[in-house]
């Protein structure tokens, strides 16, 4: 069995961590969810944490030179807040 290759690893988290963010933004708990998945079902370099891997990529596509409430802001408008908490608290639990 052969090595995974960790940069085309990073690119295809990077292209997944894409749809993650589409999806929070404009679909429902379901649809963030498998693409959750998704991204976390792709195998990792020896070593590396999937978990970490796609929440360091995540976090590398935040404007740090925002204020949180500029980032943050449209999420104060959307209906399924509680729904995308209920999610994260699963997979925790899953992963757990």
């Amino acid at each position: 069995m052969s090595a995974v290759d960790p940069a085309a690893y990073a690119e295809a988290l990077l292209h997944l961590s894409a749809r993650i963010v589409g999806t929070v933004r404009d679909e429902g708990p379901e649809a963030i969810g498998k693409a959750i998945d998704q991204a976390l079902i792709v195998e990792p370099p020896p070593g590396v944490d999937p978990v970490h891997a796609l929440v360091t990529i995540l976090a590398a596509q935040v404007d740090a030179s925002q204020r949180h409430s500029q980032t943050l802001g449209w999420l104060m408008d959307r209906t399924h807040v509680a729904d995308m908490t209920a999610i994260a608290i699963g997979h925790a639990r899953r992963a757990a």
